[in-house]
């Protein structure tokens, strides 16, 4: 998605892809599933970066997306701030733990994870 600087100019999610076809190869290719966490301004984007780039030659059913949830954002005065007159602006929360349960895959994301349903 971003050009990082590298000489490969490879992104970060290409570099992560490879590393974990790869491990799949050294396990005697096992399914390494991998969950990405994304916000709701850029989940189609990199859904869709994801499928321009044939998920990176990972099969696309290891390939999990998923939305981070979303707080509103407040000033250090306590005060909520809007987006627009009538909408809250959001700030997003990076604890997976609080956006795992609305996941589509949350019994998957359990299982994979060794935890109990």
């Amino acid at each position: 998605m971003y050009d990082i600087g590298l000489p490969s100019h490879k992104s970060l999610f290409q570099l992560q892809a490879e590393r974990i076809r790869r491990l799949s190869e050294l396990a005697g290719g096992v399914s390494i599933p991998w969950y990405i966490m994304t916000s709701e301004a850029t989940h189609a984007a990199t859904v869709a970066y994801f499928a321009q780039h044939a998920h990176f030659g990972l099969p696309p059913q290891d390939v999990r997306f998923f939305k981070q949830g979303e707080m509103p954002c407040v000033s250090l005065k306590g005060c909520v701030l809007l987006a627009t007159p009538t909408t809250v602006r959001p700030r997003a929360s990076s604890r997976w733990r609080h956006a795992r349960p609305g996941m589509a895959n949350a019994g998957q994301w359990k299982h994979s994870l060794g935890e109990a349903p």
